[in-house]
């Protein structure tokens, strides 16, 4: 009996110490293998929202800090974020590589100077879509023979543009319209028509200026001839001086307490 009871525990032992079957095995693998993935998948999101948040960080606080500075010292703006390497008068660099300008995608940071006033940006790293609005299709844009209408500004939050459109409603008749887009998310923020009837087309630029009392306004000429100075932030149209019969395509240039507009029809 004592033997027999030695020899049913060393079976049960035996049975206690079987391994693991290689199927068993190759299931455990795969469920490694799918949780590193879910695991590597959501630490490389971490990873590109930490880039996101450093590229915003530096387009925001970091970069305009390093071009007020640069503007204290020097007494003018860096003409690009260049300029910050290399300071005149002997000044000690501002930054002192070139991939301090750099976003985290290696992609260099943006910089735009008009007048007074900067803005540094980048852009999406994968090159997608942000957004579309088609002037056409939503604003009836107008076409004229020369096919041409001014260019897209940035201008803070807003991307500004003019263009001769006859839609609905108020905006109805055809006029020289100005419509203002968040940049961000593409939506109509205001829109202005400071004109009357168009006789031409105009792609005229837009130039900005800060008034006494911080109201941002910009000058522009407009296809009925007429020079007009728009609130850049809600579109209200202030004045407008009619100086041609035509549309006026050259830019205004602010001189002192002065604005030089020149056209080529009367």
């Amino acid at each position: 009996m004592k033997n027999e009871s030695k020899e049913n525990s060393s079976k049960d032992n035996r049975k206690l110490k079987r391994g693991f079957t290689l199927v068993e095995i190759l299931i455990v693998l795969a469920l490694i293998g799918i949780v590193a993935g879910l695991a590597m998948s959501n630490l490389t999101g971490l990873f590109q929202l930490g880039k996101g948040k450093a590229a915003q960080t530096w387009v925001d606080s970091t970069g305009p800090a390093y071009v007020n500075s640069y503007l204290a010292l020097v007494g003018e703006y860096p003409k690009t974020l260049k300029d910050l390497q290399t300071p005149p008068n002997g000044l000690p660099p501002f930054v002192k590589k070139a991939s301090d300008l750099e976003d985290p995608w290696g992609n260099p940071y943006q910089y735009t100077l008009q007048g007074s006033s900067f803005e540094i940006f980048t852009t999406d790293p994968d090159g997608k879509k942000i957004w579309e609005r088609s002037l056409m299709e939503e604003f009836a844009r107008l076409t004229f023979p020369n096919g041409r209408t001014g260019g897209p500004c940035v201008d803070g939050h807003l991307v500004i543009i003019h263009a001769i459109t006859a839609n609905w409603g108020k905006q109805g008749p055809a006029r020289d319209r100005f419509y203002a887009f968040d940049k961000d998310t593409g939506e109509l923020v205001w829109s202005s028509t400071p004109g009357i009837t168009p006789k031409d087309s105009s792609f005229a630029p837009l130039t900005f200026e800060d008034l006494p009392g911080g109201r941002r306004v910009f000058y522009s000429g407009t296809g009925c001839g007429h020079v007009v100075c728009i609130d850049a932030r809600t579109g209200q149209a202030l004045w407008r001086f009619q100086m041609s019969y035509g549309g006026v395509n050259a830019g205004v240039v602010i001189h002192d307490d002065s604005i030089i507009a020149v056209h080529g029809k009367e």
